[in-house]
């Protein structure tokens, strides 16, 4: 679960890595000494700062990498940035800005030599810890550290998100999530960082409560790559969007997408699966409130 993966958008995030500190020298250079020690507003950083922030941050983050890579599970050690940042004033950017290029350059060198394996490796961050999505045919949970209630309920059009995301991995079962289906227009998803540029065609459905539900089916080999639903709420429709990648056949040749992504208004989880059973007994309990 990244907060700041939604500023992406379809950018590749190896090359926006890369290149960040060539952005951040040319943004130094602009902004001469006296912008860079400039602040905003009262209590805000200068630019200085976040760049002595930045150096701060890739030097952890090194660790952090290569520890995730070293051993199974690997817990995130956190720190306290405002504690850290309290000599910022003391430290002078130009140098900051130079242990911040270097720093990086050698952890995409590491980018750059990882493996699938290592790629996949999880971790956990004792601030943020496990996210739970449960489903059990009738109510709805979702956990999250992150979340301002931490754990809650599904209600109404949430509710029936849900039951359509699980319905989906059966799709006959589909018509009893949506009616009124309409076909639109063949279109075109561009979405390098996901999977490139495809054509597509383009299905959408009404649920109960309000549910709307757009899908865009690959033109080549009819594969789900992209659904987006819509939830009602007091200020209107509000979007959620799962993308579909990396499909590998299972048990009699179905094919699976072995990578999810959700995205929704100030967030994204994205999941990889690294196996997938069919046919297999699974207690109840799972589907539990978590």
């Amino acid at each position: 679960m990244n907060p700041y993966a939604k500023y992406l958008g379809d950018c590749d995030p190896r090359a926006v890595i890369a290149e960040t500190p060539r952005k951040l020298t040319a943004l130094a250079g602009s902004l001469g000494p006296a912008g860079l020690v400039r602040t905003p507003a009262p209590g805000k950083w200068s630019a200085a700062q976040i760049l002595c922030h930045l150096a701060d941050c890739e030097v952890v983050f090194a660790y952090r990498l290569r520890q995730a890579i070293a051993e199974p599970h690997h817990v995130i050690q956190p720190f306290d940035q405002d504690i850290w940042a309290a000599a910022y004033d003391k430290a002078d950017a130009a140098e900051a800005l130079a242990v911040f290029a270097a720093v990086r350059r050698w952890n995409v060198a590491l980018f750059d030599r990882m493996s699938s394996a290592d790629l996949q490796k999880r971790l956990n961050h004792p601030e943020r810890g496990d996210s739970t999505r449960t489903y059990n045919g009738v109510e709805g949970w979702i956990k999250s550290p992150r979340s301002l209630l931490g754990e809650y309920q599904l209600t109404g059009s949430e509710l029936e998100g849900a039951k359509l995301d699980a319905v989906l991995s059966f799709p006959p079962a589909i018509k009893t999530a949506l009616t009124n289906f309409v076909v639109g227009v063949p279109d075109t998803l561009d979405d390098r960082a996901v999977y490139g540029s495809k054509d597509v065609w383009v299905v959408q459905g009404r649920g109960q409560k309000g549910l709307l539900a757009t899908f865009y089916f690959d033109r080549n080999d009819y594969l789900l790559l992209r659904e987006v639903r819509y939830s009602s709420s007091p200020i209107g429709r509000v979007p959620t969007q799962i993308d579909y990648s990396d499909y590998r056949s299972v048990a009699g040749g179905v094919k699976i997408p072995f990578k999810y992504t959700f995205s929704w208004l100030d967030g994204r989880d994205q999941f990889q699966l690294n196996d997938v059973k069919t046919n297999v007994a699974i207690d109840a309990s799972k589907f539990a409130r978590p």
